[in-house]
């Protein structure tokens, strides 16, 4: 038949106090760091193996479009550049 020891409860009176409530929120913390260590490796690896998207590469029409738009070329040098993008000869 079971006893209760001395009044202290079951398991033989393992009574912690401080040291296992310290112990306990040590764990906590142990705890919590692994999980967030783990979220930021997962994130990490899938953000290197997804592709870049089309909207983050320049393309060399929109790079020559903006130095024209900021005044860096003139009028015919921009239709110029842009036909010899395209690949057709300007006349």
């Amino acid at each position: 038949m079971w006893r209760w020891t001395n009044g202290f409860g079951c398991c033989g009176g393992a009574d912690f106090g401080w040291w296992g409530i310290l112990n306990l929120i040590f764990g906590l913390i142990l705890l919590a760091m692994v999980i967030i260590a783990v979220i930021w490796v997962v994130r990490r690896l899938l953000a290197s193996r997804s592709p870049a998207s089309t909207a983050d590469i320049a393309t060399p029409e929109a790079i020559l479009k903006e130095r024209y738009a900021r005044g860096e070329i003139t009028r015919e040098e921009y239709l110029d550049m842009l036909q010899d993008i395209k690949g057709g000869l300007r006349q």
